[in-house]
């Protein structure tokens, strides 16, 4: 994909699924930034969010990837850079202040985690870049609340502990997001 139909793939997820909370009134979260909510809170404190455009710049993502150790494939860094969201979903992306602590284990062990979920149970999603100069074949997979005992084994005993999600980022957010 080209960069301009990766942002227009990346918006078309964000709009998708936006529309999709919109029509079953869930567009409500705790603690939305000031800038993204519409409106005042309801009875419990949630606010009514709206999609905004992001603020990361390709020097974040610089220092993210200097941090990090690896170079991340081009369409994560488009979805980290075109629209800052509530979805319940979602937990915090790898730009976000509330990302949690993560062992480098798995950045060594060629996984590079890039959202949490906070559905149902809680998941880290990652990409694993063993295949990171065909990023068509960089497949998604997520590890459980437990990948915190990660941080010892090898690859193939985490390997024995991941999910496998998707065969790569662009059908796990078409999936994710409601486009495919």
């Amino acid at each position: 994909m080209t960069q301009k139909e990766q942002t227009a793939f990346i918006k078309l997820c964000f709009e998708t699924s936006y529309r999709q909370y919109e029509r079953t009134d869930t567009l409500w979260a705790p603690e939305v930034p000031k800038e993204m909510r519409v409106g005042p809170s309801n009875e419990i404190g949630w606010f009514k969010w709206r999609l905004i455009p992001s603020t990361v710049t390709d020097s974040d993502l610089d220092k993210l990837e200097c941090k990090m150790g690896c170079c991340f494939p081009s369409l994560l860094k488009t979805y980290l850079s075109t629209y800052r969201h509530c979805f319940h979903h979602c937990g915090p992306t790898l730009i976000d202040d509330e990302w949690p602590d993560m062992p480098n284990r798995l950045v060594s062990a060629g996984y590079l985690p890039f959202e949490c979920s906070y559905d149902e149970c809680y998941f880290i999603y990652c990409i694993d870049l063993v295949n990171m100069l065909d990023e068509d074949r960089c497949p998604v997979v997520a590890f459980g609340q437990d990948y915190r005992s990660l941080d010892m084994g090898s690859r193939q005993e985490m390997e024995a502990d991941c999910l496998f999600m998707a065969s790569n980022l662009e059908t796990f957010l078409g999936e994710e997001y409601g486009v495919y």
